[in-house]
């Protein structure tokens, strides 16, 4: 007989085309009849799953065994698992085998525990789909979800049934060894005694599963939770009615056409909303539409809509008793499904016939989600006859999602997860239950929060350990004493001892054998550690006295500190005082903010000041300016203009000239030479020169100081305006001359002999009178001026006087005078 790898040709052979028919099936009963053929050919048991993996794997041959088989693999060398030995000799029993459930107990096989799944139900018939996050994606890719389900997932697809979900993580459970039950519905537990451990009860009564001696229990069961023990908070909003619906996807060519809704609100498309009411009396909030095996429907509507298509009979204020199968008309919401359908589709979907559920019945639901359930904790441990059971939650009993957020597979894996983490801190025992307890329920306050955005983007490399999920969380946010609540026993004292210390902790040497046996043990010391754990433990139901004094033995004890009173002498001779209070430090009362400034290093002062080369700003007082100032007191026009007009006005008087002090000058500007007139006359019109500010006289020192404190450029129009008011005016105001400028300039002949106000001598341009005497001027290149002249600073704008009398402006500068002495 010919012979393979693993066993004999035939027993091969079998196993193989079993284990293909079992990953070609669809069912749940089918899946797991023929993995029991599977088992029966290779005559293997679900057990941990070093040694029943190796065996299966060596035994099957297929192509798509083997692609399943490499993922597994390397999904098993990740180090978190510690090879399939971070959790031997533990038994875990999850009840529920929905996607977050299965997942769980996935992660717990890998970890080397012996898992138990219990599922009332006997086949998977939920056709609704789930909106799956970019790492949820990535996660069942490495599990092997794309080489069982080839369409996982296709393109820019991030939606999947429920009941493929389930299939495809229930073949990976079975793969790796799990013993996955259906039609058993968990009732109750059983306590320990001395002898034995945690039992379960289970309905229909199985025999097997009453047996089993549990570790941990695991309720994945939706938010419908039968273990007891858990508190459950309620959060309560408007009233909010949703609808989901599946239709028959025959998979046509005009089906295939259809685009897929996915996730339209009302205030994004209001008059879509709005014309679907119009026409149809269907008032709706939301829609979304996704295609995958079957036409998936789901949608938020409105209670006067309902009740306007007759879908309710009456209107209820309990939610309650509002959506009561006794309270809907079947025929009305089918109506009112399927025109909902057709119109946000566009009529596109030819022969919408309902997918039919587990009752045989149209597969819609109406339900309310106004209360929303959350757990109060999400993990105990209990304590009898020295036998401690970890209890926890996962999945929609721990966190209800808020379906249009698409929240639900998402977090139920991170808490699947983060459940995990705390059962391997559970069996590895270096830490006190309350300290379990209180790093899970500090992890458990982040999941609520999480969003596909402030998750850690590297998802091929997500773990149980929740540093590789989550950026930032804080380890410690509950401590010890705040989780006696949740330590649950009639010795408390054991929620402070190391697990590894307490009586009947096994899991230590259970994992330590399993090792030597595979040829694994990397150091003989941990055996004999371990064995010696094992005998006191096992001695302490005997002799309690000992087992206390043998873990006295390995506690350090601090010495007992010396009174306050007794000051210690030093070793050797101290030089100061201030050594001797460092290194009495732990004998001082004061307060420790008044030790860290007596001991802390300070900066001392310098010996002689630090001199400023700046010179002080010394601003020359005027009297002739005050006197004008003094002037506006008694004016009562001034305090009639705004606040803005007043400053203004007021601004201008400082640029005037008086006996004391002159006004204000900037730093002189570089002007151009300018070339000497050419004597021969052309008959071509000679363009007028640009007018030149006078030159101001050299500033006095007092002046200067002024003019250098303030760097306010000259105006010479403020100046005249602020001399005007002062001086005799006729009676009626003349107006204000413009400025000359180069587009306003009087036309040649107009133009006389000028010379320039400065009292600096300067040169006297000649203007001719006509144009027959006007001779081309060459262009000057002034770019090199310009770069000089940019850090001149404008002179502010003051706006022109016009009409405003003298009066006016003494009131003005009044009013002002205080604000800028």
């Amino acid at each position: 007989m010919n012979s393979t790898k693993g066993g004999p040709g035939k027993i091969v052979s079998l196993a193989s085309k079993a284990f293909d028919r079992f990953l070609a099936e669809e069912r749940f009963d089918q899946i797991l009849y023929h993995f029991q053929n599977v088992c029966k050919i290779l005559e293997l048991s679900p057990c941990p799953v070093k040694q029943f993996y190796n065996r299966l794997k060596e035994n099957v041959v297929s192509t798509g065994a083997k692609n399943i088989f490499q993922l597994i693999d390397k999904k098993m060398q990740i180090p978190v698992y510690d090879g399939g030995y971070a959790a031997a000799g533990n038994t875990i029993l999850v009840i529920g085998s929905g996607p977050v459930g299965l997942r769980t107990a996935i992660e717990a096989q890998l970890l080397g525990a012996n898992v138990y799944v219990v599922e009332k139900r006997t086949s998977f018939t939920r056709n609704n789909v789930l909106h799956l996050w970019p790492f949820v994606i990535e996660d069942l890719k490495s599990l092997g979800a794309k080489v069982l389900y080839p369409k996982f997932c296709t393109g820019s697809m991030n939606h999947i049934s429920i009941r493929r979900i389930q299939c495809i993580l229930v073949k990976i459970s079975l793969i790796i060894g799990i013993n996955v039950m259906g039609g058993y519905e968990f009732s109750g537990l059983i306590d320990p005694t001395q002898e034995t451990g945690w039992g379960v009860k289970v309905s229909p009564k199985n025999d097997f599963i009453s047996n089993l001696k549990v570790d941990m229990l695991v309720g994945a069961e939706g938010k419908r939770v039968t273990i007891p023990g858990f508190k459950r908070k309620e959060f309560r909003g408007k009233l909010a009615i949703a609808i989901t619906a599946n239709f028959i996807n025959n998979k046509t060519t005009a089906e295939a056409v259809v685009e897929e809704i996915s996730g339209v609100a009302f205030v994004y498309k209001q008059d879509f909303f709005n014309n679907l009411y119009e026409e149809l009396g269907i008032a709706l909030e939301n829609i979304v539409y996704y295609k995958g095996e079957t036409h998936y429907f789901v949608m938020t509507t409105k209670k006067h809509s309902l009740l306007d298509r007759k879908v309710l009979k009456k209107d209820c204020k309990d939610p309650i008793e509002l959506l009561s199968p006794k309270n809907v008309n079947k025929k009305f919401l089918l109506e009112y499904i399927r025109d909902a359908c057709d119109y946000c589709t566009d009529y596109q979907l030819p022969n919408m016939q309902f997918e039919l559920n587990h009752h045989n019945e149209p597969d819609v639901a109406l339900f309310d989600f106004t209360s929303m359930f959350a757990a109060s904790n999400s993990a105990y441990a209990a304590e009898k006859n020295n036998h401690q059971l970890l209890l926890g939650l996962v999945g929609d009993g721990l966190l209800e999602p808020f379906w249009p957020t698409g929240t639900g597979c998402a977090r139920g894996f991170l808490g699947a997860f983060d459940l995990m983490w705390m059962f391997k801190r559970w069996a590895i025992g270096e830490l006190t239950p309350m300290q379990i307890l209180a790093e899970r329920e500090s992890i458990f306050r982040l999941l609520p929060q999480t969003t596909p955005e402030n998750v850690i983007k590297d998802f091929r490399n997500y773990t149980i350990d929740p540093t590789s999920r989550y950026p930032t969380f804080n380890r410690h946010l509950y401590q010890d004493f705040q989780m006696e609540h949740l330590y649950r026993s009639d010795s408390m004292e054991n929620g402070n001892l190391e697990r590894k210390f307490h009586p009947n902790f096994h899991t230590g040497r259970k994992r330590v054998v399993l090792r030597s046996l595979d040829n694994n043990m990397s150091d003989r010391n941990d055996l004999e550690e371990f064995q010696m754990i094992y005998n006191k433990a096992a001695e302490s139901v005997q002799h309690p006295r000992s087992y206390i004094d043998f873990l006295s033995r390995d506690v350090v004890v601090a010495p007992t500190p010396k009174k306050l009173s007794e000051r210690p002498k030093p070793k050797h001779q101290v030089r100061d005082a201030e050594q001797l209070e460092v290194k009495t430090l732990r004998n001082n009362t004061a307060k420790r903010r008044e030790q860290l400034e007596k001991n802390t290093l300070r900066l001392n002062k310098p010996d002689k000041e630090i001199i400023q080369n700046k010179s002080k700003i010394v601003l020359p007082t005027d009297p002739d300016l005050d006197e004008m100032l003094a002037e506006l007191e008694n004016d009562s026009d001034f305090l009639r203009m705004s606040e803005n007009d007043q400053k203004s006005w007021l601004e201008s008087l400082f640029f005037c000239d008086t006996k004391n002090i002159q006004r204000r000058t900037p730093s002189p500007v570089i002007q151009p030479k300018r070339k000497s007139l050419p004597k021969k006359k052309t008959s071509k019109p000679v363009q007028p020169p640009p007018i030149k500010k006078p030159s101001p006289p050299p500033p006095t020192a007092a002046a200067a100081s002024s003019a250098d404190s303030s760097g306010t450029g000259v105006n010479m129009k403020l100046c005249s305006l602020a001399q005007s008011f002062f001086n005799p005016s006729p009676s009626t105001p003349a107006q204000p001359k413009a400025l000359s400028s180069a587009i306003k300039r009087p036309p040649p002949q107009q133009m006389k002999k000028k010379a320039s106000p400065s009292p600096i001598k300067e040169r006297v341009f000649y203007e001719p009178e006509h144009s027959n005497e006007m001779i081309p001027e060459p262009e000057e290149d002034f770019s090199f001026l310009r770069k000089k002249n940019v850090d001149v600073e404008p002179p502010p704008h003051v706006p022109p006087r016009s009409t405003q009398n003298k009066s006016l402006m003494l009131k003005l500068m009044k009013n002002a005078t205080s604000a800028l002495k």
